[in-house]
C-alpha cells in the first residue's frame, strides 16, 4: 500500500493538504481506506492470535506482553514494516537466549545460580541503550526491498 499510487497521494497529502487538494487528492476518502485496511489487517492478527491463544480473555494482555512489543518496536523502528519485524526476530532469537540462562547454565562444570528476573532487566537494558545511541531503530527508516532494489543497482554497475 505505501508504494502503490494511493500510499503515494495519502502521503502527500499528509505533507500538505492544500497543495494535495490541488493536484486533485481526496485525502479523506484516502484516509478511510487506508483505515479500513488497517482495521482489516488488525482484525485478522486478532484472530489469529485467538486462534493461537485457545481462548479470548484479558489477562491474554498483560504487561511483560506490551512491554516486549514496545521494545520490539523500539529495537527495530517504528517507521518501517522492515524495523518492526527486525525488531520481533532479534528480540525473540535474544530473549530465549536469556531464558535459557536464567534457569541457570553449567559454565565448565561450575553451575550458575538461577538470575530470575534478568529477561526484564535486558528489555530495559535494550530499550535505554536503543534510545540512545539508535532512536530510529536498527532499520531507521530503510526498508528491506529498498536496500535490495540498491544493492542490485551497485552490483551491476
Amino acid at each position: 500500500f505505501k508504494d502503490s499510487r494511493w500510499g503515494l497521494q495519502l502521503r502527500a497529502s499528509a505533507q500538505s493538504p492544500q497543495a494535495a487538494a490541488a493536484l486533485g487528492i481526496d485525502a479523506k476518502k484516502l484516509r478511510l481506506m487506508s483505515w479500513v485496511l488497517s482495521a482489516l489487517i488488525c482484525g485478522l492478527a486478532g484472530v489469529l492470535y485467538a486462534y493461537f491463544a485457545g481462548t479470548i480473555s484479558p489477562k491474554l494482555f498483560y504487561f511483560q506482553m506490551i512491554f516486549n512489543t514496545l521494545a520490539m518496536l523500539i529495537l527495530g523502528g517504528m517507521a518501517t514494516v522492515t524495523g518492526a519485524v527486525t525488531g520481533v526476530i532479534v528480540l525473540s532469537i535474544g530473549l530465549e537466549f536469556i531464558r535459557s540462562i536464567e534457569s541457570g547454565v553449567s559454565v565448565a562444570g561450575i553451575q550458575m545460580p538461577q538470575l530470575l528476573g534478568l529477561s526484564g532487566v535486558a528489555l530495559g537494558v535494550v530499550i535505554v541503550l536503543c534510545m540512545a545511541f539508535r532512536p530510529g531503530g536498527i532499520s531507521g527508516r530503510h526498508e528491506l526491498d529498498e536496500l535490495v532494489s540498491l544493492l542490485f543497482r551497485r552490483s551491476d554497475r
